[in-house]
C-alpha cells in the first residue's frame, strides 16, 4: 500500500485506509476545498535531518520607555519554547499523523534538555539526536509586547559537522 496525503470531506466518517483516497479516482471529489480536511491514508515514516533549536517566546506589556535610552521596559509575564528549525517540522510532521524521527545536533546544555523533552513529548522520536559537550544548542528568543515584535536574541553554535559526526547521524 502506497502513503499518501489525501483530502477527505468532513461529513465523511468512515473509510478505509486509501479505498476511497481522492488520488486512486474512486474517491469523493469537491470543488469546494475549505469543506476537507487532510488525513493521511496510511501513516507515513519520516527522517528529519537538520538544526535543531529551540523557539522561546517571552511575552509581557510595555508603558514605558527607559531612562538610561529610548528602549521600550517590558514587563514579562508569559513565556513558552517550542521546537524551531528542523524540529519544528518534526513536530508538525507528527501532529499531522507521521511517524517522525529527528537527526541533528545538541549541547550539553539547559535548552538541550528542555528541546528533547519537547520533541518527547509530541511524540517525535530523538535517537538520532547528538549530544555534543562542545555544541551549544541553537536557541532564538522572541520577546513581544503587546503583539509588537520588540527583538530577537539568537545565540547560535557556528560550527561544521565532522566526518565522524555525519557518518554517525546517517
Amino acid at each position: 500500500m502506497r502513503t499518501c496525503l489525501a483530502y477527505w470531506p468532513r461529513w465523511v466518517t468512515n473509510f478505509g485506509a486509501c479505498s476511497g483516497c481522492p488520488f486512486s479516482g474512486n474517491g469523493p471529489r469537491a470543488d469546494n476545498l475549505t469543506d476537507f480536511s487532510w488525513v493521511w491514508c496510511t501513516s507515513p515514516r519520516v527522517w528529519v535531518i537538520g538544526d535543531l533549536l529551540l523557539d522561546r517566546l517571552i511575552t509581557g506589556t510595555s508603558s514605558r520607555l527607559s531612562p538610561e535610552a529610548a528602549v521600550p521596559v517590558l514587563e514579562p509575564n508569559a513565556e513558552s519554547a517550542t521546537g524551531g528549525g528542523a524540529a519544528n517540522l518534526a513536530i508538525n510532521l507528527a501532529a499531522l499523523g507521521a511517524d517522525v524521527a529527528v537527526a541533528g545536533m545538541v549541547g550539553t546544555d539547559d535548552g538541550a534538555t528542555e528541546l528533547r523533552s519537547i520533541l518527547t513529548r509530541r511524540s517525535v522520536g530523538i535517537a538520532g539526536v547528538l549530544v555534543r559537550p562542545t555544541f551549544r544548542t541553537i536557541l532564538k528568543t522572541r520577546i513581544m509586547s503587546d503583539r509588537h515584535h520588540l527583538l530577537r536574541l539568537d545565540e547560535d553554535c557556528i560550527a561544521d559537522l565532522g566526518w565522524s559526526d555525519q557518518e554517525e547521524i546517517v
